[in-house]
Formats: structure tokens, C-alpha cells, sequence
């Protein structure tokens, strides 16, 4: 299953349309009041993990851009994502969508020269995602700046009340916070097989375990285990009926960079390996094709 959630700064938003219609605005915040005259919390400085570490990653004055309020959760709008992600879904990976940069970011934002356990499986996915867009990834501080009390940052931290997300904040386009309308189409469009992508990794990051057991008779090839892998996994699958069977990997380009299975094989549960060799990190298809039948697996190789 896939989960939206269309806008997480409403009031935000709206000011800058009455302010700015046509492109331009520069509001980052929500509209909080918050007395002589200043207004609006910064709902990515607002999240519990490592909120107000430092002044640098987040302010506390209420006037800056990046305040990050009175205290963690104090904002509708972060209580709102909150409430949504600990109410029992199991939400593998995320996108948080901001504006400009031309940047995929991910964990840890806090901090320079942190990294999370998972930092070689965030390479992966981050040059993979990034593969057709062109997009620079990276930590937010080794290619933007530092954050605390951010949502990409909370999503893979809060392990307590939640099970980890690997979670990402896209910084889309160069035009700015509030790009002219005439940009929409074609930032969504820069953005689209960078959505698909995540969509096929869903379910198969590391937080993901799923059983290879697959019922007999059937025509099936089940998750490569382990996956992420280094150095090799094994892919298991099912005929209904004895033939010819193919099962080769891909990568994101269409070209065939093994075969693991050619030629005849028995009805019945077969198991192969694939020792994946000086092949790069990144995201890869494990595809296995009978008497006109195609099913597929995603692939991880991390380094």
C-alpha cells in the first residue's frame, strides 16, 4: 500500500499563494502566532528526534526562518504526521517533499559527519532514485546543511513508537520555495520515475522481512535472500509444469548483467545463487520467464 498525505504546511501554503499567486513567495513556516508581531514555527526544526540539539541546525528565536517552537510536536501539522505513522502502519520507506535544490537528502541531518547504520543501504537507494534526474544525494549536511528536529530524521530515528522508515526529503527544482505555476508540470515530470522507483523498493528495504515459502504448484519466484546483499543471495522459485525457464538479472538500463537459470527445468521448487561480483551498488531485476510467463524481483547490492 502507498499513503499520502498531499500538504503538511497548509496555512503556510496559503500565505504564500494570497502573498505571492503567482509564483515567488518565500514563507517557509506555518502562521503560529507567536506575539510582538512574529509568526510562524518551522514544521521540518518541529520533530522530537534531536529537537533543539543546537542553534545552528534550528533556532530558538521565533523570528528566524527555521524556529523550530516551543517545543517537540508543538505544531498541528507535525502532531498530524505523528499521530498518522505511530497509528500502527507499517510504512517501509518515505518521501518528504520540500522545495529547491535539486537534492535527495536522508539521515542523519543533525549532525556533520554522522551516518546511520543503514548509511550504505541510503547510498544505494539514493543513487538509484537519483539515476534518471539527475538530483545530488547525500546526508543533508555533507551537501546542504545541517538540520534538527527534522521529519527524515524522526521517521528513521523513532524506533520506539514506530518501526524505522527509510526516509528521504526530495528538494525539488531551482526556481526557489514558491515556483511559478508554468514549473509544475515539468518538476512533477522530473520527478516521476524517481516515485516509481520508490515504489518498487517499498517493502524491500531493510526493515522488510518477507517469507520465500511459496505454495506448490504455482508459477512463482519468491524475495531474494538476503536482500540488500554484498556479496551474493539466493533467489527460490516454483513451476506448475516442467520447460524451458530463463532467469537472468537486469539492470535499470534493460541490459542483462547475469543469467542464473537457462534451459529446462522440472515442476517443483528450484533454488539458485547469484554472486553478485564486482557489479556496482544500486538497484537491480531479477526476472524468470516461462512458456510466456514473466514474473519479477527487485534487487539491492549495497557496498
Amino acid at each position: 500500500r502507498m499513503f499520502f498525505i498531499p500538504m503538511v504546511n497548509p496555512d503556510g501554503y496559503r500565505y504564500n499563494y494570497q502573498t505571492n499567486p503567482s509564483g515567488g513567495g518565500m514563507w517557509r513556516k506555518n502562521r503560529r502566532n507567536n506575539g510582538g508581531g512574529e509568526f510562524g514555527v518551522d514544521p521540518n526544526r518541529n520533530y522530537a528526534y534531536q529537537w533543539g540539539r543546537d542553534e545552528e541546525g534550528s533556532s530558538s528565536s521565533t523570528w528566524s526562518e527555521v524556529y523550530r517552537g516551543p517545543a517537540p510536536f508543538s505544531e498541528p501539522e507535525t502532531q498530524a504526521v505523528r499521530d498518522f505513522l505511530e497509528s500502527g502502519r507499517r510504512v517501509e520507506l518515505a518521501f518528504n517533499y520540500h522545495t529547491s535544490g535539486d537534492l535527495l537528502l536522508y539521515s542523519w541531518s543533525y549532525e556533520d559527519g554522522a551516518y546511520t547504520p543503514d548509511d550504505s543501504l541510503f547510498d544505494a537507494y539514493g543513487a538509484q532514485l537519483t539515476s534518471l534526474n539527475g538530483y545530488t544525494y547525500g546526508t543533508s549536511p555533507d551537501v546542504l546543511y545541517k538540520v534538527n528536529g527534522g521529519s527524515d530524521d524522526w521517521m528513521y530515528g523513532e524506533q520506539t513508537t514506530k518501526p524505522k522508515i527509510l526516509a528521504f526529503t526530495p528538494e525539488v527544482g531551482h526556481f526557489g520555495f514558491w515556483p511559478p505555476a508554468s514549473q509544475i508540470i515539468p518538476q512533477a515530470d522530473e520527478n516521476l520515475e524517481m516515485n516509481l522507483w520508490l515504489a518498487q523498493l517499498a517493502g524491500r528495504s531493510s526493515t522488510a522481512q518477507e517469507s520465500p515459502e511459496m505454495p506448490p504448484g504455482t508459477f512463482a519466484l519468491a524475495p531474494a535472500t538476503p536482500n540488500p546483499f554484498r556479496g551474493g543471495t539466493r533467489l527460490a522459485f516454483t513451476l506448475p509444469a516442467g520447460g524451458a525457464v530463463e532467469l537472468a538479472v537486469y539492470d535499470v538500463l534493460g541490459r542483462r548483467v547475469a543469467v542464473l537459470a537457462d534451459g529446462p527445468h522440472a515442476a517443483g521448487r528450484h533454488v539458485v545463487a547469484f554472486e553478485a561480483g564486482a557489479l556496482p551498488a544500486g538497484v537491480y531485476v531479477a526476472r524468470l520467464t516461462t512458456g510466456g510467463q514473466t514474473v519479477s524481483r527487485p534487487l539491492t547490492i549495497v557496498r
